[in-house]
């Protein structure tokens, strides 16, 4: 099944922006995806963004 156009266009709009970028800080957005969240979200600060891909 193919996927939703959307889908594609959040890659691409990403892809432009974060590819090849450093990650300062994470903000998470809602509690309940740091309950299940291994490893811990803060493991991303300082890492690169490498590509973005479906």
């Amino acid at each position: 099944m193919p996927e939703l156009p959307e889908v594609e266009s959040l890659v691409r709009y990403l892809r432009g922006r974060v590819g090849g970028r450093t990650v300062d800080r994470v903000f998470p957005v809602a509690v309940s995806v740091l309950k299940t969240y291994e490893p811990a979200v803060t493991e991303l600060e300082g890492r690169v963004c490498g590509d973005v891909v479906r």
